[in-house]
């Protein structure tokens, strides 16, 4: 290209050195210029705060991938399954599951092999024990003389309901890390058939799925506090029956109080197990989940949550299915104490149809109710007990109810009488009517129970729902309905104050907190809040919820009917999802499958389609979506903003520094619920999975345990610091749900790389690319055969203004070059070594430019206004030609025909091919006859005839078809070959 150009350079006569103090500053460019550094290369890495992912880096070492080597005759081979074990002490000793092991046991043709970090190959080891009640097992590692492992120390009490929790696991891809909070076990379960009592188990809502069989579960201060079992894990199914989502669907961990009893002999004699894993809770960020102490928030609640049931002597029996009480029982769920006189608030359903009820203390005590007052259509009763003499309840503390989303909170339910029931989320969004949405699991173990914040205040009562939230999701149309069972509801305590405000008022004393709450301060607010109130008063602004809409009636062609009256069009929802806001002109990004039904297949837009974007403001856009990219799941799109008006843009952030265990939100628009907050952190990154409806399988994305539903498509994942680090692409939801995020790292390449480009924009071309660096915007590379090339135009070149725009970004050029009037040249200003040029450059249109990229012929229009007689001749010989008839003229003349204006090199040194000058009038649709005439013709009128023809799927190739074309050339049709390769769209 260099070499073609140089060679060219005294050919040139447009080329004209400017003045060495020309000013590159040209006013009419600045409206509308793009303006987010951080679009154009990833912010300074800073280290993570997450607690997270700080305690996943100190574990990340002592939890190990365990695998049985199986010999058969010459060949060797590890069965691939998940199996995790961890490292409890320095000497090598790793616990993990006998069934991962077990097989190997005192066989000759197999052995258990441990993959330990910085290892280049795995170490042998030997089962040194195992136990038949539980079915654990102990590994030694055959270690290198005096070489010592790191470890994880095991915890010597069981944890507090509500602590903060981490699970580790570690797969052929790496780890997997799921945060939550533990709760107790209110059931038996069994491990390969053996019962295991609830004193032996710890619970928690992080997710245990397949992957983390063997893996840990850590305290907050990087202790040991369970092994994790997958067991009861139920499998994903793509297309699920209302029996697969209520399936046995649970993980749960064996404590280390029971993992110390049951190997206490092997542990005594190998080396006092100390770690430099262990750590204390982090005190320095007061963002961290860390620095909130969610333990101390449950215990201070505790006492005010009850179980309701309908009778006296109500006994639960969960079976050994269901520890976590997830499935719906009839007339059991919970309460919250809201007074000390005894004044109970639950759900209604729960007692509907009785004509007593009554409440189990967690003292283990049963008090007869009544109800007070019901209100159906909010699903709550407010029930009095009936006290002893002199007896005081311990009632809840009750707040305003004013956190903001995003606040930390928990879960509280008691829905078997004695332990709690414990879930941590963040609060979602607060809707209409004291609607409060949580991503905390809102199901039926906490039904009728508490909502508390990070202080362990009321925030209000969980409402359970009449209908099971399984059966209810089921219910609902579309298959994305069916697995969104975890968008969690709760009357808000302003809402239940002002509904009972009477009741209340009796019962309750005039300094209880339900009458007469404590307002929190904008400091304590903004405390409670945490990272979301950083990250969304940083990055909020800039989130959008997408609506794509289909016009009712048919879209007429206004210039077929030219005395029509405009008429508003009546549109009606067709889907939804997210955007984000990515440069302050108004650009956006958000997925292909968002506005898919409302895009051709190169992304241009139907004309019976409307997208339109809310900010969370409130504010609404019309929108026109610029490019798209099936193989990314990536659309761009244009706000359409008033003139003069620019909106906050995301800061990009750094996706290749996220690390597994930070924290991060998805926000987003799932189920039309708009402006919606979830939170979790980075479980997995490099993952690879298919998606219905889409061909290609997306990979490298990041994998997260926020919740992302149908609806948060597009949307941000937010990093604590507010920073986009993905756009949210796929996900499911409830106790196994994953989602999947792109990202940012390739969202930003494909922006400045593909979205933004001339091709992928429709947009005419001078047939360049261009890149950012610290000096503006310079030319990547200049095609062959393009209007660049043929006007010298070089690699490295700083594009510094177009006509008289000046050009900062990539994004300027892109933006700028595609306003500019089709078929009109273009002045581009460059530096080149240091001295100022300008160079007018021709533009081809888009489909003028696919067509050379195609087939190496660029073409133009031929007008029957200014060449009448050779259209008549070429026409009139196409005709006779085709019909064999030699005195026939055509019934009508085309307005125009296409010229072939240049070849490339290879088609111009194919004396068989097309040359300059030639009319490319048709192609052959079917085969020849056996008189050498084509059984059918498809006429050319339009370079866009051609672009479409050489990209058919059915005519076309991507490694390149040949096409029989009839062309006119010296007063005669002929047929030549052209040989075109499709482009992807």
């Amino acid at each position: 290209m260099r070499r073609l150009a140089r060679r060219r350079t005294s050919d040139r006569v447009k080329v004209r050195h400017f003045p060495v103090l020309l000013c590159w500053v040209f006013s009419a460019a600045i409206t509308g210029q793009t303006r987010n550094d951080s679009l154009l290369r990833p912010p300074i890495a800073t280290p993570s705060a997450s607690y997270g992912a700080r305690l996943m880096t100190k574990a990340n070492s002592a939890v190990v991938r365990v695998q049985v080597e199986v010999e058969n005759g010459r060949t060797k081979f590890a069965i691939e399954r998940p199996s995790t074990g961890v490292l409890i002490a320095p000497s090598g000793l790793v616990l993990t599951w006998w069934d991962l092991v077990g097989e190997a046991f005192g066989k000759a043709d197999k052995r258990v092999l441990v993959h330990l970090i910085g290892e280049n190959e795995p170490l042998p080891a030997t089962i040194v024990a195992h136990d038949e009640a539980t079915t654990l097992a102990l590994l030694q590692i055959d270690l290198p003389p005096g070489k010592k492992t790191t470890c994880l120390e095991l915890a010597t009490t069981a944890p507090l309901p509500g602590t903060l929790a981490l699970v580790v696991a570690r797969n052929e891809q790496g780890c997997v890390t799921f945060a939550g909070v533990t709760t107790p076990a209110l059931g038996n379960t069994t491990v390969h058939d053996r019962l295991i009592e609830p004193m032996a188990l710890v619970m928690t809502d992080a997710r245990i799925d397949e992957r983390c069989h063997g893996g840990a579960l850590l305290s907050e201060d990087g202790k040991m506090i369970g092994l994790c079992n997958s067991e009861h894990v139920h499998k994903a199914v793509g297309e699920p029956k209302l029996a697969d989502l209520k399936a046995t669907n649970f993980g749960f961990a064996i404590n280390s109080v029971r993992i110390r009893e049951v190997f206490q002999k092997q542990l005594q004699s190998a080396a006092k197990v100390v770690t430099a894993q262990a750590s204390s809770p982090d005190k320095n960020h007061g963002g961290s989940l860390a620095a909130i102490r969610t333990a101390k928030a449950v215990a201070d609640a505790a006492a005010a949550i009850v179980m309701v049931h309908k009778d006296a002597n109500a006994q639960v029996d969960l079976g050994t299915e269901d520890p976590l009480a997830t499935k719906r029982r009839v007339g059991v769920g919970s309460g919250v104490v809201l007074s000390a006189n005894g004044l109970v608030i639950t759900n209604h359903h729960l007692l509907a149809g009785a004509k007593t009820a009554f409440i189990t203390l967690d003292d283990g005590r049963t008090l007869p109710v009544q109800l007070v007052q019901a209100d159906v259509g909010s699903n709550l009763a407010l029930l009095q007990c009936e006290l002893p003499a002199h007896q005081k309840l311990t009632a809840i503390a009750c707040g305003t109810g004013d956190s903001l989303p995003g606040a930390l909170l928990l879960a509280l339910g008691r829905p078997s009488g004695s332990s709690l029931s414990v879930s941590v989320g963040v609060l979602s969004a607060r809707r209409e009517g004291g609607q409060l949405q949580a991503d905390a699991n809102l199901g039926n173990a906490n039904a009728g129970g508490a909502l508390i914040s990070a202080a362990g205040e009321l925030l209000g009562v969980i409402d359970g729902g009449r209908v099971d939230m399984v059966d209810r999701m089921f219910q609902m149309q579309g298959d994305r309905a069916k697995t969104e069972t975890n968008l969690g509801f709760a009357k808000s305590i302003a809402a239940i104050r002002s509904m009972f405000a009477a009741a209340i008022a009796q019962a309750a004393d005039a300094d209880e907190s339900i009458r007469a709450p404590k307002t929190a301060t904008a400091a304590e607010l903004l405390q409670r809040a945490g990272f979301c109130a950083t990250a969304m008063a940083t990055s909020g602004e800039a989130m959008l919820n997408v609506y794509v809409q289909k016009s009712r009636k048919p879209v007429v062609n206004e210039s077929d009917n030219p005395f029509a009256e405009a008429q508003p069009s009546e549109m009606e929802g067709e889907s939804l999802g997210s955007g984000v806001i990515i440069d302050s002109s108004g650009l956006a990004i958000s997925n292909w499958h968002v506005v898919d039904s409302a895009t051709e297949p190169d992304g241009s837009m139907r004309p019976d389609y409307a997208v339109r974007a809310r900010a969370f403001n409130g504010t609404s856009f019309d929108v026109q979506v610029l490019s798209i990219s099936r193989e990314d799941d990536l659309s761009l799109l244009q706000l359409a903003l008033p003139d003069g008006e620019l909106v906050k843009p995301v800061i990009f952030g750094d996706s290749a520094a996220l690390q597994c265990g930070d924290g991060v939100l998805a926000i987003g628009n799932p189920l039309g619920l708009a402006n919606t907050i979830t939170a979790g952190i980075v479980t997995a990154k490099d993952q690879g999975i298919h998606v219905k409806g889409r061909w290609a399988k997306l990979e490298n994305l990041i994998e997260t345990d926020a919740a992302i539903n149908g609806g948060n498509s597009g949307g941000a994942l937010l990093d604590l610091n507010g920073r986009l680090v993905g756009i949210n692409s796929a996900g499911s939801s409830g106790l196994s749900s994953r989602g999947y995020a792109i990202p940012v790292d390739h969202v930003r390449k494909q922006i400045l790389g593909l979205l933004l480009t001339a091709e992928k924009l429709r947009s005419q071309s001078i047939g360049i690319n261009v890149t950012d660096t610290a000096d503006g915007v310079v030319i990547k590379n200049v095609m062959p055969f393009s209007p660049a090339a043929r006007e010298n135009l070089q690699t490295g070149d700083r594009i510094r203004a177009l006509n008289d725009t000046a050009i900062a970004t990539s994004p300027d050029f892109a933006l700028t070059l595609r306003k500019q009037p089709t078929g009109q040249a273009v002045t581009l200003h460059l530096e080149r070594n240091g001295k100022p040029l300008a160079v007018k450059v021709e533009t081809l249109s888009a489909a003028q430019w696919a067509v050379v990229r195609q087939a190496g012929i660029e073409l133009e229009t031929v007008s029957s206004r200014a060449e009448a007689k050779l259209v008549q001749d070429a026409a009139t010989a196409l005709h006779r030609k085709f019909t064999g008839d030699t005195v026939a003229n055509p019934a009508e003349l085309p307005e125009q025909l296409l010229r072939i204006r240049r070849t490339d090199q290879k088609v111009a040194d194919d004396k068989d091919s097309v040359k300059a000058g030639d009319l490319l009038l048709a192609v052959e649709q079917d085969r020849a006859s056996a008189a050498g005439e084509a059984a059918s013709l498809r006429n050319f009128t339009a370079v866009r005839d051609v672009q479409t023809l050489f990209n058919d799927r059915e005519h076309g190739s991507y490694d390149g078809a040949q096409f029989r074309c009839w062309i006119y050339r010296d007063g005669a049709v002929q047929v030549k070959a052209i040989t075109a390769r499709r482009l992807l769209p």
